[in-house]
């Protein structure tokens, strides 16, 4: 504390201490400690000083700091010492002759020299500093009786990642960070929101203190107003992955911006209507961020960059949805205390259309660095406002690239060099953005069509050194983990560096940046204490750091170089690593398959061959020779320590139209596809991983072609993309429809088709986007059309899964009617018989039980829970309930990983029997 104001007070001539002075000189005391309980009649306060001293002339007189308020607010010693100091120098400050800045809401009160705040107009903002930790503001405002006061702060500062600012509302008295009416203190946020809805005649008084500030300064932002409505954005946009059949996604959302709003209701141009107050927890407050999803309906509220509420409705939704929106509007209209708005709105232009890169972007997942471009065609007549953006970004994290293009660009080059060995995403966007005031609201609308690229990026010749004494090739991949840069290694071929000796370790550092830390292939992860080379030679050489080096113990399993010594990290720190391949390794990355069309492995029918998926991103092209009308199997079968899961993509003759798709057809998660040619010629296919851009989605596998004697009816409709279960009764059904994940974008969640089979032959898709993680679902038998599905996604306090009730009487738009969390945290199967309905349900983090929920549904709209059964698997085994079958009083359920089947007698459904 002394430190701080003597650095205050530098230039002033004031001196402070501890010790009370000895001797005749005259000093001034600050008395520190308990509170201001004392002059509770005059408001609340942290300190006082005796007078505002003008030149100083009384140098005996005394202030008081009231120490118990300043040190609840605190949340460490260093937050309590800056606070404790910024007090004491204020009433010092008046102890010399300093007054107050503005002016004083009660001029005649016999504190107001030295306590009372500027005073605050309605609508008017004002902009101040606070001076590092603990520095607090305090204004004031007159309000009338019965209206509703809303209080914005827009923080800003050099480093908003670590200001956490806290705003505090009072009626006739110093608000404290106990003592308040109404506090806005949402945590590490430098920008906060509070409100008093209906407020006393009188005085106010509103302070705004820094909690937290990695930064000397600063700045605010601080408005006082009425409620009412600030802005009102609309948009939509569309998505694909280049090449990638099942990605096509669509969304549209309306955002709300505004204070004290009290309601909000909107219907969409394909008839789903969204109301504020069905979509807000019970306990909400505005200070309190929310979330809540209903079917297709993703609905977030909080507090927005600038210390404004938000309210945001977005929609995932299908194809038909999208092009209602080419014509259709959204009537929507928002209620403040005191006031209301509505409008239609609509979108002005049609969008582009998805514009995929050429092939000559990097679409087939390998680049080199330093010959990145992005090329696509024209966009063909864009609207006015109309510009394209590209945002591309490491997916392990840092080289993050964005740029704003004109309309009339066709291609791109990233400006700053992108990292060796790093996975990259790359977003480009064609996007229309419209500006207008409708009945004195300004209103915007954003029409994006969009695609992602997902490309690894390989080594340029000028990257990589070689030591002249070893004939070793080195290299610094992108910064990443310690694992994720060793699997870079890896892939081409080699390993983190492995350091033999101090001639080594020299040589190596001088190829290194300064100052930077950088990953070396020593761990202790198999076992703690033993370090070991990852490249499996034996240590015959440490540089260990000075203090105990390597000193982290569980914590830190990998070693860093830096600074010429070696000190233990976490595995998870973001760093570079040191690539060390072999003499007479070329520094590539390796493959052993094409991942180009015109280069694709030519294979003959039948073979069998070994292939490996070399690096992340990795992707492996063949192609064959196929007979007309004869089917074909292709099959990929998975090794326990190679690939983890795959997938097979099969191609028409062009090698760009895309024919089938598996994912797990095979043996476990291995992928299996059976196949007629409708013509002869050569065809393609494709072995991808499934999450190409996770650690260890790479690998070996082994591949299967040859003919196969089945004769395949032509089917008579089909979906375009997986389906993951299928349940129809009388003329309807419902199919949930898988996910695909590719690069750095994942649409993790499967579309709910609804379907209208009133012509067998020729079934209705009338689908709706249902976000969430739909594991299974089943239609009710007694024509009440009910659809029951289990969501994984939204989940409730607890953390458990969701049994949601749909009423589809009207096909093309169900309505959610309830939603029931479930016994377990995590659910597979479903199965209905009679009037009860089964579940297939786990507990997350428990691997070897699954159990039997039992639901009473006798009333279609409440499902009743009223039994459970605990199946218990062998030791450490994969029990999951994956599939259930009821019926005759028995419940078959299959554990798909463990290949178990369970029967269990639900003669009684309240008291489920194992039998065996």
């Amino acid at each position: 504390v002394l430190r701080e104001l003597q650095q205050r007070f530098a230039s002033s001539g004031v001196i402070f201490t501890a010790k009370q002075p000895q001797g005749a000189q005259p000093y001034s005391t600050i008395y520190i400690g308990g509170n201001d309980s004392a002059f509770a009649e005059y408001g609340r306060f942290l300190g006082l000083a005796e007078q505002v001293d003008a030149g100083n002339a009384d140098s005996e007189d005394n202030g008081i700091i009231f120490a118990d308020p300043i040190v609840r607010g605190c949340r460490s010693v260093d937050m309590c010492s800056s606070a404790m100091a910024r007090v004491i120098a204020h009433e010092a400050g008046h102890l010399i002759g300093f007054s107050h800045r503005g002016p004083s809401t009660d001029p005649e009160g016999p504190l107001s020299d030295v306590a009372l705040p500027v005073e605050l107009s309605l609508g008017t903002p004002v902009t101040d500093t606070l001076e590092g930790t603990g520095d607090s503001d305090v204004y004031s405002i007159q309000m009338a009786a019965g209206q509703h006061l809303a209080v914005q702060l827009d923080g800003e500062s050099a480093n908003d990642l670590y200001d956490f600012n806290e705003l505090y509302i009072r009626y006739g008295a110093l608000p404290t960070a106990t003592q308040y009416d109404a506090a806005g203190k949402e945590s590490y946020r430098a920008d906060q929101y509070a409100e008093i809805p209906n407020t006393q005649e009188g005085t106010y008084y509103i302070m705004v203190q820094c909690a937290w500030d990695a930064s000397p300064l600063s700045s605010y932002t601080l408005q006082a107003r009425l409620p009412g409505i600030d802005s009102v954005g609309m948009g939509r946009e569309s998505y694909a992955v280049p090449g990638i059949a099942f990605d096509d996604a669509y969304e549209y959302g309306v955002e709300v911006r505004g204070a004290g709003i009290t309601g909000i209701d909107l219907t969409t141009p394909w008839g789903y209507h969204a109301h504020l107050q069905d979509l807000l927890p019970p306990d909400w407050t505005i200070q309190a961020p929310a979330e809540t999803q209903r079917g297709s309906l993703e609905f977030e509220t909080g507090v927005d960059d600038h210390g404004l509420p938000f309210f945001k409705f977005k929609w995932d939704i299908t194809a038909a949805q999208w092009a209602s929106l080419n014509t259709g509007s959204t009537p929507i209209g928002v209620a403040w205390d005191g006031g209301a708005w509505s409008a239609s709105l609509n979108f002005d232009s049609v969008p582009q259309s998805v514009q995929e890169p050429s092939p000559t972007s990097p679409v087939n997942r390998s680049v080199q660095p330093d010959n990145v471009t992005i090329q696509w065609g024209p966009w063909n007549s864009p609207s006015p406002n109309s510009y394209i953006s590209i945002e591309m970004d490491n997916a392990w994290g840092g080289g993050y690239v964005s740029e704003d293009l004109p309309a009339s660009a066709t291609s791109w080059t990233p400006t700053t060099p992108l990292g060796i060995g790093g996975f990259y995403g790359c977003d480009l966007d064609f996007n229309t953005y419209v500006e207008a005031t409708v009945d004195g609201v300004p209103v915007t609308t954003q029409s994006s069509a969009g695609n992602n690229l997902a490309f690894v990026v390989g080594i340029p010749d000028t990257s990589w050194q070689v030591n002249p004494d070893t004939g070793h090739t080195y290299f610094l991949t992108a910064s990443g983990s310690w694992w994720q840069t060793q699997t870079v290694a890896a892939g081409f071929g080699g390993n983190l560096a492995t350091v033999n000796d101090e001639a080594e370790e020299t040589w190596i550092e001088q190829q290194l940046p300064s100052n930077e830390m950088s990953w070396i292939g020593f761990t202790d992860s198999r076992q703690e204490g033993v370090w070991e080379w990852v490249s499996g030679e034996p240590v015959t050489y440490t540089d260990w750091g000075p203090g105990g080096e390597p000193s982290g113990g569980e914590a830190e399993d990998a070693a860093v170089i830096y600074s010429y010594a070696w000190h233990d990290a976490p595995v998870d720190w973001w760093e570079r690593g040191i690539v060390e391949l072999p003499a007479g390794v070329e520094a590539r990355l390796a493959d052993d398959h094409a991942n180009t069309f015109n280069e694709a492995t030519v294979v003959t029918v039948p073979s069998n061959l070994e292939g490996e998926l070399s690096y992340i991103g990795d992707i492996d092209l063949f192609s064959f020779d196929a007979v007309a009308g004869k089917a074909y199997n292709i099959q990929i079968d998975l090794p326990e320590s190679g690939l983890q899961d795959s997938t097979i993509w099969l191609y028409d003759t062009d090698g760009q139209t895309i024919l089938a798709w598996d994912d797990d057809g095979g043996h476990g998660l291995g992928s299996r596809l059976v196949w007629t040619a409708p013509a002869g010629g050569r065809y393609y296919f494709a072995v991808d991983a499934i999450d190409s851009d996770e650690p260890l989605d790479f690998g070996a596998y082994t591949l299967q072609i040859a003919e196969r004697d089945l004769v395949l009816d032509t089917p008579l409709a089909w979906f375009d993309s997986p389906v993951l279960w299928l349940e129809l009764q009388g003329n309807w059904g419902a199919a949930m429809s898988a996910p695909y994940y590719t690069g750095v974008m994942s649409n993790d969640e499967g579309m709910l088709h609804l379907l209208s089979i009133d012509d067998p032959s020729s079934p209705a898709d009338l689908g709706q986007y249902l976000p969430g993680e739909m594991a299974a679902g089943a239609i009710l038998a007694d024509g009440a059309r009910r659809l029951y599905l289990l969501d994984g996604g939204p989940r409730d306090s607890l953390g458990h899964a969701e049994l949601v009730v749909l009423d589809t009487e009207t096909l093309g738009a169900p309505v959610e009617i309830n939603r029931i969390s479930i016994a377990c945290s995590d659910a597979d199967s479903m199965a209905i018989d009679g009037s009860y309905l089964y579940l297939g349900t786990r507990i997350e983090g428990i691997g070897d039980r699954a159990y039997l929920e039992v639901y009473d549904i006798s009333n279609p709209d409440a499902p009743l829970f009223v039994g459970l059964q605990e199946i218990a698997g062998p030791p450490d085994s994969a029990f999951d309930p994956w599939q259930l079958l009821v019926a005759q009083g028995r419940a078959y359920m299959l554990h798909e990983q463990a290949g178990t089947l369970s029967i269990l007698d639900v003669q009684n459904p309240s008291a489920p029997q194992l039998l065996g």
